[in-house]
C-alpha cells in the first residue's frame, strides 16, 4: 500500500497493521502537491498527479514520465488504476453531487480530452479516492467531516461517459474527514484521514470501523493494486414470461449485507442484477430469488449457478430459488444467476380427426398438440351432466372412451350410423392440479352412392333423391351435374333425350324425356360437397319400365311365310336376341311348330319372328304370345296376329238338263281369324240364268266389234 505525503515529493509505503510509513520513491524535480496515487493491476507501474502534471514511474526502468495535465480541469482529489483497460483515472467532486473524471493513457502518454460525469445520490463530501474491482466497476468514497459512503459505478456506464453512482453498503461514521482509500488483499477497505487515529480498517459490507491506528506521516492519498472482493446476483428469464405482469426480485445475503442488496425486473425486461457488493472472503452468503405479486413460481423451472466471471470457474450451483456460496480467497469476484425458464403453460388445443373411413372406429391422441406438463391418464370426457366420465355413449350415434393410460379417445360408431357424430368436450389435468378443457371433432370423408330409378313409366319425368344413400355431414343445395366439359351445373340438356335439373333446395335430380324418347337416358355424374367442403361424385341411373305392344300383318298374300318385326313397336332398352315365342307349355322356345297351319321362328339376331305356313293352308294362323326381356333383365310379353288376304275362284256346273235350274256354290270364302272357313251366304244362281247373261254378254261384243267395222 502506496501514499503520497503532504508538501512533499515522497511516495511512501504504508505498514497496515502499524500505520508505520517508509519512503520508497520521491517524485522527480522536487514535486511537491502530490495526490490522486495509482497502482497497475500487475505492480509494474504507479501513476500520481499534482495540479500541473501526471507522473508515471515503471519499476522496471525505475524510469519517470511526466506528462503535463492538459486535459479538461477535473479535482486534483482522487485517482486510481482500472485493472481492465489500464488506464488511470482521477478527477472528484466538481459540484454539489456531481463528480467528474478524466483518464490518462500509459500507452500513448496521453490525457483524455474528456470527463466522465457520474451522479452520486447525497454524497456526504468532497473529499475521498477511487479504486477499481477485477471486473473495471469504479469505486469511490466521498467524506464530510464525520461521515464518509462507498459509491459503485458499473464499468458500462463509465464507457458512456456519463453515470450514476450506486450506494455500496451503509455510511462509515469514521468521526474525521477521510481523504483517501483502498483495498488490500485481505479483502478489507482501508480509509486515512489527518489526525490521531486516521488510519481506519473498515468492513466493506457493514460499513463498520474494525481498527483505528495513527499514520507516522500526514498523506493525501492512498493507492494499492489490489483488488476488492465482489459478489453480484441476476435474474434471467430467458423464455420470457408465463404472465406479462410477472416478475421476480433477486436478494444477496449474509455476511452482513443490509442495504442495496436487491434488484427487481420490470416491464418486459428478462433480467435484472443486483451487485457488484463488495464483499469478504471465506464468508458465506445466500442468494435468493422471490416471485413479485400475483406471480407464480411454479410456473417457473429455476435453477441458479455462481461463477468467477473471470475464469468461468463455477464456485456453487443447485436448483430452486434459494441458494448459497462461500467466496474462495483466491476468486475476487463471484457472479450468481438464477435462470428461470417458464413452463409451457397448459394450453389445450381441440382436435379433429377427419375423413376418416365410415363405419369404422376412430382414436384421437388429445393431448398430443396440448401444452404444458400434462398427465395423460386424468384426460376425461365431460357429458351431458358436465361430469368427467372415461366412457360416453351416444344413442344413435356411437361410444365414445377414453384410455385411461395414455389419454387417447376412441370413436365407435353404431352399426348403421354414416354421419358425424356430434363433437365432444373432455378435461385433462397437469402436474401442478391445473385442469384444462378442449372439444375433439371426429368426421367421416363423405361418400356418395350411385343410384338408380328403375322400371319407370316411359314416357313421364323421374325424380332421383340422390343424397339418400350417400354418407356423411353433405349439404344438399350443393349437389350439381357434372356435364361434357367436367364443369358443374344445375341443368343438363341431352339431345334426343331429355333434360336433368338440380333442385338446388333438396338436392333431388328430375329427368324430364323429350317427347317420343321412350328409350332410356344416358347416365349421368353428379357431385355433392360436405359441411366440411369435401366434394365426392356419384352416378344417376334412370330407366323405363319396357312395354310390348301386340303386334299383326294383315292380308298377307295366301301361303306365303311372314315376317314380323315384334319389338318395333315395343318400348325399353330391349335386347332382340332374347325375344321367345310361347309355347302351349309356357315355355320360350324359339321355333313353334302348329300341326295343320305351319311354323313359327324366332330369328335369334333381329328377333323378328317368321310364320310359314304348310303347303295347302290357306287359312289364317291361331296368334300366338311372345316374351322379350330388356338389358336389365325385364321380361315383357305380347301376341303376334297375321292373316292371309282372301282369294276367290271359277265356278262352272256342267252337264246340266237343259231348261232345267242349275245351282252352283260358289265354294269356300276368305276364311276367318283363327283358320275357320266362313259359312257360305251367297244366292244359288241357275243355269239358264247363267247362260242368258252369257248370250246377252257375247252379243254386246258382236254388236261392239261390227260398229268398230262399220
Amino acid at each position: 500500500m502506496y501514499a503520497t505525503v503532504t508538501n512533499s515529493s515522497e511516495i511512501r509505503v504504508v505498514n497496515r497493521s502499524t500505520g508505520a510509513t517508509t519512503t520508497v520513491l520521491t517524485a522527480p524535480n522536487g514535486a511537491t502537491g502530490l495526490n490522486q496515487i495509482g497502482l497497475a493491476g500487475d505492480g509494474s507501474k504507479l501513476f500520481l498527479t499534482n495540479s500541473a502534471n501526471v507522473y508515471e514511474y515503471t519499476a522496471a526502468t525505475e524510469a519517470w514520465e511526466v506528462t503535463p495535465r492538459t486535459g479538461p480541469a477535473v479535482a486534483n482529489t482522487m485517482g486510481g488504476v482500472d485493472p481492465v483497460s489500464g488506464l488511470f483515472y482521477f478527477g472528484g467532486q466538481s459540484v454539489g453531487n456531481t463528480f467528474t473524471f478524466t483518464t490518462y493513457n500509459p500507452t500513448t502518454n496521453a490525457v483524455g480530452t474528456s470527463t466522465i460525469t457520474v451522479t452520486a445520490d447525497n454524497p456526504p463530501g468532497g473529499n475521498g479516492d477511487i479504486a477499481f474491482d477485477s471486473l473495471g466497476n469504479l469505486y469511490f468514497v466521498s467524506s464530510g467531516s464525520q461521515l464518509a459512503q462507498v459509491y459503485r459505478v458499473d464499468a458500462a456506464q463509465l464507457g458512456a461517459g456519463t453515470a450514476t453512482a450506486t450506494r455500496v453498503g451503509p455510511a462509515i461514521n469514521a468521526g474525521l474527514a477521510l481523504n483517501s482509500m483502498a483495498f488490500a488483499d485481505d479483502g478489507y477497505l482501508y480509509i486515512a484521514g489527518s489526525g490521531t487515529n486516521g488510519f481506519l480498517r473498515v468492513n466493506p459490507i457493514t460499513g463498520a470501523v474494525l481498527e483505528r491506528r495513527s499514520l507516522n506521516a500526514a498523506i493525501t492519498d492512498l493507492g494499492t493494486n489490489a483488488v476488492p472482493y465482489t459478489g453480484s446476483a441476476s435474474i434471467n428469464l430467458p423464455g420470457g414470461r408465463v404472465n406479462p405482469t410477472d416478475q421476480f426480485t433477486v436478494t444477496v445475503g449474509g455476511g452482513g449485507i443490509s442495504t442495496g442488496n436487491t434488484a427487481t425486473t420490470t416491464g418486459t425486461n428478462t433480467s435484472a442484477t443486483v451487485g457488484p457488493l463488495l464483499l469478504l472472503p471465506g464468508e458465506t452468503f445466500t442468494i435468493e430469488q422471490k416471485p413479485v405479486g400475483a406471480t407464480d413460481p411454479s410456473n417457473y423451472t429455476t435453477t441458479w449457478q455462481c461463477v468467477d466471471p473471470v475464469t468461468g470457474a463455477v464456485v456453487a450451483t443447485g436448483t430452486g430459488s434459494t441458494g448459497s456460496f462461500t467466496l474462495p480467497a483466491n476468486v475476487r469476484n463471484v457472479a450468481c444467476t438464477f435462470t428461470s425458464t417458464a413452463i409451457a403453460q397448459t394450453q389445450p388445443q381441440d382436435d379433429e380427426s377427419l375423413n376418416n373411413k365410415a363405419g369404422t372406429p376412430v382414436t384421437v391422441d388429445v393431448t398430443g398438440n396440448d401444452r404444458g406438463d400434462l398427465n395423460p391418464g386424468s384426460v376425461r370426457i365431460i357429458n351431458g351432466d358436465g361430469n368427467p366420465v372415461t366412457e360416453l355413449a351416444v344413442p344413435g350415434q356411437g361410444t365414445w372412451a377414453v384410455n385411461t393410460t395414455t389419454g387417447a379417445i376412441t370413436f365407435t360408431p353404431e352399426n348403421g350410423f354414416t354421419g358425424n357424430p356430434a363433437p365432444i368436450t373432455y378435461q385433462v389435468t397437469d402436474t401442478r392440479g391445473n385442469t384444462v378443457n378442449a372439444d375433439v371433432t371426429i368426421a367421416y370423408a363423405p361418400a356418395a352412392a350411385d343410384d338408380e330409378s328403375l322400371n319407370n313409366k316411359a314416357g313421364t319425368a323421374v325424380t332421383v333423391d340422390v343424397t339418400g344413400n350417400d354418407r356423411g355431414d353433405l349439404n344438399p343445395g350443393s349437389v350439381r351435374i357434372i356435364n361434357g366439359d367436367g364443369n358443374p351445373v344445375t341443368e343438363l340438356a341431352v339431345p334426343g333425350q331429355g333434360t336433368w335439373a338440380v333442385n338446388t333446395t333438396t338436392g333431388a335430380i328430375t329427368f324430364t324425356p323429350e317427347n317420343g324418347f321412350t328409350g332410356n337416358p344416358a347416365p349421368i355424374t353428379y357431385q355433392v360437397t360436405d359441411t366440411r367442403g369435401n366434394t365426392v361424385n356419384a352416378d344417376v341411373t334412370i330407366a323405363y319400365a319396357p312395354a310390348a305392344a301386340d303386334d299383326e300383318s294383315l292380308n298377307n298374300k295366301a301361303g306365303t311365310a311372314v315376317t314380323v318385326d315384334v319389338t318395333g313397336n315395343d318400348q325399353g332398352d330391349l335386347n332382340p336376341g332374347s325375344v321367345r315365342i310361347i309355347n302351349g307349355d309356357g315355355n320360350p322356345v324359339t321355333e313353334l311348330a302348329v300341326p295343320g297351319q305351319g311354323t313359327w321362328t324366332v330369328n335369334t339376331t333381329t328377333g323378328a319372328i317368321t310364320f310359314t305356313p304348310e303347303n295347302s293352308f290357306t287359312g289364317n294362323p291361331a296368334p300366338i304370345t311372345y316374351q322379350v326381356t330388356d338389358t336389365r333383365g325385364n321380361t315383357v310379353n305380347a301376341d303376334v296376329t297375321i292373316t292371309y288376304a282372301p282369294a276367290a275362284e271359277n265356278d262352272e256346273s256342267l252337264n246340266n238338263k237343259p231348261g232345267t235350274p242349275a245351282t252352283g256354290d260358289s265354294g269356300e270364302r276368305a276364311p276367318a281369324k283363327g283358320g275357320q272357313p266362313l259359312a257360305s251366304t251367297g244366292a244359288q244362281v241357275g243355269v239358264a240364268a247363267a247362260l242368258g247373261l252369257g248370250l246377252l254378254g257375247a252379243g254386246l261384243v258382236l254388236t261392239l266389234r261390227r260398229r268398230q267395222q262399220a
